[in-house]
């Protein structure tokens, strides 16, 4: 386990020294803040939902959409209870 948390920190290292480009941030943020709390997908399947021939790809999207937040947030991270790297790293 140890050597993945040091390969995860030379990974985000490496991106942050020579990937990062601070003309693109603003974007980046904008473009993050689309995944935050699954807001596109919730938007994506109530715009199905109320399709009348994609409706049960809708509820498909939903019953994803709880499955994954069930899992994800109430057992995995809590399972595995890895820092974030901020907290970790300081010369980032």
């Amino acid at each position: 386990m140890q050597y993945l948390l040091e390969l995860d920190d030379r990974i985000l290292i490496y991106i942050q020294k020579k990937l990062r480009r601070p003309a693109l941030n603003i974007w980046m943020k904008r473009i993050s803040y689309l995944g935050n709390g699954g807001f596109i997908w919730l938007a994506a399947a109530l715009l199905l939902l109320f399709s009348g021939e994609y409706r049960h790809i809708g509820f498909a999207v939903v019953l994803a959409q709880i499955v994954g937040v069930i899992s994800t947030n109430l057992f995995i991270k809590n399972l595995v209870a890895r820092k974030r790297p901020f907290d970790r790293l300081s010369c980032i």
